[in-house]
């Protein structure tokens, strides 16, 4: 699980990111589109303990994190507890993210996905639409 893009000096471009998810450099467009398609934006930003991370936000609302790793980008989102139910009643989330709700504790569910080269999108785009109907 290493950051492709930890060094400040090192931003990431297209070229870059496409260089580190190598066979997978298809998924950052088709995840970018998938966010964009609901209206949300992404934005790179630097942070001192991550790396360089894009936040996918819709007005104020933080939607997904996103982190290129070196052959995947993983993409994060995040929901308060109260949501843990919905979650585990969702249809369209599979039994890898239901293990990643019953094992959260405390008052934030973080579910994360790997996604590479053979990823189909379903997963992405069911928790974008459960993180924009989570209020």
């Amino acid at each position: 699980m290493s950051q492709a893009f930890s060094e400040e000096a090192t931003h990431p471009t297209p070229e870059r990111i496409a260089a580190a998810l190598g066979d997978a450099a298809s998924v950052w467009a088709t995840t970018v589109a998938a966010i964009e398609e609901v209206g949300s934006t992404v934005e790179w930003r630097y942070y001192r303990d991550g790396g360089w991370l894009a936040k996918a936000t819709k007005r104020s609302q933080t939607i997904a994190w996103l982190r290129v790793e070196p052959g995947h980008l993983r993409v994060t989102f995040y929901f308060a507890a109260r949501f843990r139910e919905l979650l585990l009643d969702e249809v369209g989330i599979n039994a890898t993210l239901r293990e990643q709700v019953d094992a959260a504790t405390g008052r934030t569910i973080a579910l994360s996905l790997e996604l590479g080269a053979t990823s189909a999108p379903e997963q992405l785009l069911a928790l974008i639409a459960l993180r924009l109907g989570a209020k």
